[in-house]
């Protein structure tokens, strides 16, 4: 059997919003999206992926774009905006 990736590990964990939710992290912890925390805004700095979830997070008007991210004041979440 094949080893799961980390996306399909959080998508059986938490479905959907979970799998999205670590990619943003993955994206985020390795440069490819840049965080303005004081404008919490979200935008993409680089957009290789290795993975078809990172290439639709990466790419506007997919239902993953990161574009579209905005960033909780306080609670530390995200939503689409």
């Amino acid at each position: 059997m094949d080893k799961l990736s980390t996306y399909e590990v959080a998508w059986l964990v938490g479905g959907a919003e979970r799998a999205a939710l670590v990619t943003f992290v993955a994206l985020a912890a390795d440069g490819r999206l840049e965080i303005a925390y004081k404008r919490q805004r979200v935008k993409v700095a680089r957009t290789e992926s290795t993975y078809p979830v990172e290439a639709a997070a990466l790419v506007p008007d997919s239902g993953l774009g990161v574009t579209e991210f905005s960033i909780g004041p306080s609670s530390g979440t995200w939503t689409a905006g």
